[in-house]
């Protein structure tokens, strides 16, 4: 990972032969000691407060520096090696802990140990690091501008996200918590609002998502939100390090990062809400991350095409492959933009069976997660094609303005980074501009947008020489210079006075709670309170601590939200899956449920069972136990008992009997072969 002084690579000695290297042994044995540390923890033999001091700077945030040094031949730039480093470390922490609580479910061990084995494999890899160096932290030209764009922007995000907890719980945030509690249960999933049924969506970025909350204590919707700042840190590093790639002038670059963003605020649909391609980092989900990680492999892909070095090939292939298992419908226009400059004319012939190689590892395990996961490739279109293709489409003909300008200026070596550069603005613009049920408009609007702001700056370059007394041009060319500065600056300057709007809705969402639902490192519980939500509260913290439940894949029934009798409001819609261990038999309505086949039959089921007195259905734990559930815990209000006084003779005679009382909530178990193992007899 060498860089030059402009911020683009070079040979290994283009930072000039005084920058002095950096031993890293004594960085090693302080993240291996905090990263054992981490793991003393996770098995109870330290504080669990420590968890997040320790985990977090030893495991989410450095696992894969040790890998990443030792891949790179020489000494690293620390400027490279933090970007990848911040961006792969939580994934790359995430798919070990996956493995770890996979392999203890298949021997029937304890999957709590997994954040044990997660910090320990991070403590072995810290141990690359000893015997190597990086160059001394020197900022190239502009590189403090793209931290401190960066750092702006994710305290933006930050101030939205972090205060209350409302931005956090809007659709999708809610159900992502049911799915990181499902794989609490089990790897693969099941489905969390459908007992004993697949989930047949895609749930990696929802793995990272606990992963993430469980190193640091904290709620899976938080986690999204972390994920969300990072996301929005990094991406101004990622576009200066493309933009300086490509002109290798650090003003330039500085121009296509500031221009990148200003088309970034560019609103896309008309009418209220506006909605920009920034506000993608406000939304739940891992589409912001493998955005960043699409980057990142355009990043690795920019040095891979010319001289096809180590570590850029797998880096290339590595950061698309993981973005394209996060989500394939934001990922797919990138690594397409990869293959697509792969195969130009620019491209070293010897580079390029092996770039492809790469990519097409990297896609495999999309490719095969996408074959098993059909359904879940559909997004949920918040945009209109139509509508994105005005606001994007201006954007690229700037860009293939600039880009036909500039070729005469490129050196031909880096032909093939225009190539890509062009390729990621078409690709990105034609793909948010068509959708289909393969793209996620928004993260392909990003993706076009950026690429195109980066590649605006190209005719540029007769201003800045312009302004040297040793610089010979023609009038012409520094009088279209300043032209073209004018226009690119009026252009890029009507977005963020147009997003005006949406930052004030969304400041004014910012630092509400959500009064129905709090957040805990468990997941989320009522925040009511009321008796009804103390009661429910205490009633869901006593099934977490009983740890036979888990062993008989206990299965809870609860009336649906939907019933009309109810009055009572405890937790929002759907968010009983997130805040209970066990998986429910059935809910109400959503987006994430009611087209499976299996939902309506239970969701009339629920509602005879809490309505009619007579209505008496004896296959239910038949039919439980051919679920793998051998037991089945019912939560009872003192609504339902109101509205149905019968109930309680009904669920007798189905096998339920009383198990605890909190209030106005009451625990039904059942069969009854189950009752001698909880110790009904003694219960109150």
């Amino acid at each position: 990972m060498n860089v030059g002084r402009s911020g683009s690579d070079d040979a290994p000695g283009a930072a000039g032969p005084s920058a002095p290297a950096c031993p890293l042994r004594g960085l090693a044995a302080v993240l291996c000691g905090l990263a054992v540390l981490a793991a003393a923890t996770a098995w109870g033999v330290l504080p669990a407060f420590l968890a997040p001091w320790l985990a977090g700077p030893a495991v989410l945030a450095t696992l894969a520096l040790g890998p990443l040094v030792r891949w790179t031949p020489g000494p690293a730039d620390p400027w490279k090696l933090a970007a990848f480093t911040l961006v792969l470390s939580p994934v790359l922490a995430a798919a070990i802990f996956g493995l770890a609580r996979w392999g203890l479910q298949a021997v029937h061990a304890d999957p709590a140990s997994a954040q044990g084995f997660t910090a320990l494999a991070a403590a072995c890899l810290h141990l690359l690091l000893l015997g190597r160096s990086v160059r001394a932290p020197g900022a190239p030209r502009g590189a403090l501008a793209a931290l401190l764009l960066g750092l702006l922007l994710s305290a933006a995000v930050g101030f939205l996200l972090l205060r209350g907890n409302e931005p956090r719980l809007v659709f999708p945030g809610i159900e992502r918590a049911g799915v990181a509690a499902a794989l609490e249960r089990s790897l693969p999933p099941e489905h969390p609002w459908l007992a004993g049924e697949a989930w047949d969506r895609v749930w990696s970025g929802d793995l990272l998502a606990l992963s993430t909350a469980k190193s640091l204590h904290l709620a899976p919707t938080r986690a999204h939100a972390l994920f969300s700042v990072l996301a929005a840190f990094l991406t101004p590093a990622f576009l200066f390090l493309l933009a300086s790639s490509l002109w290798r002038d650090a003003r330039r670059a500085v121009a296509g990062l500031l221009l990148a963003l200003c088309a970034a605020c560019l609103p896309l649909v008309s009418g209220a809400p506006a909605w920009s391609v920034l506000a993608l980092f406000l939304e739940p989900g891992p589409a912001h991350l493998a955005l960043v990680l699409s980057l990142a492999g355009l990043f690795a892909a920019s040095h891979a095409l010319r001289r096809g070095e180590r570590p850029w090939v797998g880096l290339c292939g590595l950061c698309h492959g993981l973005a394209l298992v996060l989500d394939l419908t934001s990922a797919w226009p990138a690594a397409l933009s990869t293959a697509l400059a792969t195969c130009s004319p620019a491209c070293p012939a010897r580079v390029r069976p092996r770039v492809l190689l790469a990519l097409v590892l990297a896609a495999l395990p999309a490719l095969v997660q996408a074959r098993l996961l059909e359904p879940a490739l559909a997004p949920s279109g918040a945009l209109d094609p139509a509508s994105v293709a005005l606001g994007t489409w201006p954007w690229l003909l700037l860009a293939l303005v600039s880009a036909l300008r500039a070729v005469p200026a490129v050196e031909p070596e880096r032909r093939v980074v225009l190539h890509l550069s062009l390729a990621a603005a078409v690709s990105g613009s034609a793909a948010a501009s068509y959708g289909g049920p393969w793209t996620a408009v928004e993260p392909a609007s990003a993706l076009g947008l950026f690429a195109c702001g980066w590649l605006a700056p190209g005719p540029l370059g007769a201003v800045f020489t312009g302004f040297s007394s040793e610089a010979s041009l023609s009038r012409a060319a520094r009088r279209f210079g300043i032209a073209w500065l004018a226009a690119c600056a009026g252009l890029g300057s009507f977005g963020p006075w147009v997003l005006r709007g949406e930052w004030t809705a969304a400041r004014a969402a910012a630092g509400r709670d959500e009064p129905l639902c709090a957040e805990r490192a468990q997941g989320l519980e009522p925040g009511g309170s009321d008796a009804a939500a103390k009661d429910l509260r205490e009633a869901l913290a006593f099934l977490r601590t009983e740890p036979q439940l888990a062993e008989d894949r206990a299965v809870l029934l609860a009336c649906p939200v939907h019933n009309p009798y109810r009055t009572t409001r405890d937790l929002p819609q759907l968010a009983l899956a997130a805040a209970t261990p066990l998986a429910l038999y059935g809910d109400s309505r959503g987006v994430v449920n009611e087209r499976h086949p299996a939902f309506l039959p239970r969701l009339e089921e629920l509602l005879r069972l809490f309505r009619r007195e007579q209505d008496l259905d004896p296959t239910l734990f038949p039919r439980l136990e051919r679920l793998g559930a051998r037991a089945a815990v019912l939560l009872l209000r003192e609504e339902d008992v109101a509205f149905v006084p019968g109930v309680v003779a009904k669920l007798e005679l189905l096998g339920f009997a009383r198990w605890r009382g909190f209030g106005t909530v009451a625990l039904y178990l059942g069969p009854r072969a189950a009752h001698g193992r909880y110790g009904l007899s003694a219960a109150k």
